[in-house]
């Protein structure tokens, strides 16, 4: 990651970060990281002048609610002139949708422990969370069982990413096709 948040700041890019699975990480040998963290904890002159935006929506992850569209993004480091044309493209609609803007705030504020719903709200995204962490390890055992096909663990999200593994005469066939 510090290698993108280099290469980025090197060619004045600004960084768009899609981290809307932040939530779907299944190994529990690993945790997310923001791109944000490790923007702002790198050292100068990094951390001040990589340009970057973080993107999170209630459409993904165990919130999964696609059709509320709802969601936020934050910015850092992004010049002046630079932000007040993004808050300008945010102003052409004045007002999010009710639903959306209520999917975000419990999305940012679950209920906390000792609240009434918290039990409820735990099972739930546990369950969502269990529910979505097996189609994942499905999908990669499945894929593996294809001849021709190998594939890692999914680690997070809602991705696999198998390796196709073409014949020899295939390959050769295609060689001489150009």
């Amino acid at each position: 990651m510090e290698d993108v948040v280099r290469f980025c700041h090197e060619r004045g890019m600004l960084l768009l970060a899609d981290e809307v699975y932040q939530e779907n990480v299944y190994d529990t040998r690993r945790r997310f990281l923001s791109f944000r963290e490790v923007v702002l904890g790198m050292p100068e002159p990094y951390c001040s002048e990589t340009m970057l935006v973080s993107l999170h929506s209630t459409s993904k992850g165990v919130i999964g609610e696609c059709g509320r569209r709802g969601g936020y993004f934050c910015m850092a480091n992004l010049p002046a002139a630079l932000r007040q044309q993004v808050v300008k493209l945010c102003s052409i609609n004045l007002c999010a949708n009710v639903n959306g803007q209520l999917m975000t705030a419990l999305m940012c504020s679950p209920p906390r422990e000792g609240e009434t719903s918290y039990a409820m709200h735990q099972r739930e995204c546990d369950a969502i969370f269990t529910g979505m962490k097996e189609r994942a390890e499905l999908l990669a055992r499945e894929l593996g069982n294809v001849r021709g096909l190998s594939c890692q663990p999914v680690e997070g999200a809602m991705y696999a990413f198998p390796r196709i593994v073409l014949p020899e005469r295939y390959a050769q066939r295609n060689e001489k096709l150009s």
